[in-house]
């Protein structure tokens, strides 16, 4: 899983695939895809740390990916999980000066197919994601998932949570 979410964080439309036992990212948009809502994080011009955390609640194998893009194209891995909880602690990835013009994309992969596939759509409405900021001028923030945020996959069995976090 930690392959399949760190794709993801670099890909921004995308399709999942399962090739040998894997799980791959791909550049295509699939048809149940329906465009996410995207939430802003202020943060001042302070020299103060800008910091996120993530975690998750899931029966599911979860794995967490964060990646800072910046306005020049750059894209950065700044923050991922083990490879069973989608947790991440406190990670510190700039300071407010030097992120202007950049987003951060949370991108959480859950597996369910060690769950009884009778459980899966009870599994994806039960899960709770929390993805925190601090350090900026809008203090502590949590963002949840909203509905759009969650794409379905093998009919079921996998969902993606992508949240878009705009740093102003």
């Amino acid at each position: 899983m930690a392959i399949l979410s760190a794709e993801l964080c670099n890909a921004e439309p995308f399709d999942i695939m399962r090739g040998s036992g894997n799980y791959q990212a791909v550049q295509t948009l699939p048809s149940n895809r329906k465009t996410m809502a995207t939430r802003n994080y202020t943060r001042g011009n302070s020299a103060n740390e800008i910091s996120i955390a993530a975690t998750i609640g899931t029966p599911g194998i979860a794995h967490t990916s964060v990646a800072l893009h910046r306005g020049t194209g750059q894209k950065l891995i700044i923050a991922e999980s083990g490879i069973d909880s989608g947790n991440i602690p406190k990670t510190a990835f700039g300071t407010a000066p030097d992120l202007e013009n950049c987003k951060i994309i949370v991108v959480t992969a859950i597996d369910f197919s060690d769950i009884d596939p009778a459980n899966w759509e009870s599994a994806r409405q039960n899960l709770f994601t929390r993805y925190g900021m601090s350090g900026g001028l809008s203090g502590a923030q949590v963002y949840n998932h909203d509905t759009d945020d969650v794409t379905v996959f093998l009919d079921g069995q996998l969902i993606i949570v992508t949240k878009v976090i705009i740093l102003l």
